[in-house]
């Protein structure tokens, strides 16, 4: 009975290893494409960041030479590089809403003026 639990235990957490690689791949494939739509300053760099890791989300789809372990913490490294990727957009949407607003008041500024 031990014996038969842990293999479907096995089969059950690779399973979930692989939803959670198919949800870090849509969650790139939306940035990826937040990214293309909008003209961020930093549009470079966030490409190359997203590139690298696409890398490691393919390296994690092919599943070739690697332990659960290394999965595992490649894995987590992924989500942590998204994680900082979606700030580096909120701060260049935020900086965005800030120029905009700027340029609102200067406009109201220069009606005021006349």
């Amino acid at each position: 009975m031990g014996f038969l639990s842990s293999v479907l235990c096995m089969f059950n957490s690779e399973g979930a290893f692989r939803r959670r690689i198919s949800r870090l791949r849509k969650k790139w494939d939306r940035l990826r494409e937040k990214v293309d739509k909008k003209g961020y300053a930093s549009k470079k760099d966030l490409l190359q960041k997203l590139d690298v890791a696409e890398q490691k989300i393919r390296t994690l789809e092919e599943e070739e030479g690697m332990n659960r372990w290394a999965k595992k913490d490649m894995a987590a490294k992924v989500e942590i590089e998204l994680e900082k990727i979606v700030e580096e957009i909120k701060t260049e949407e935020a900086k965005v809403k800030e120029n905009e607003g700027v340029e609102k008041l200067e406009g109201k500024l220069k009606e005021y003026e006349k």
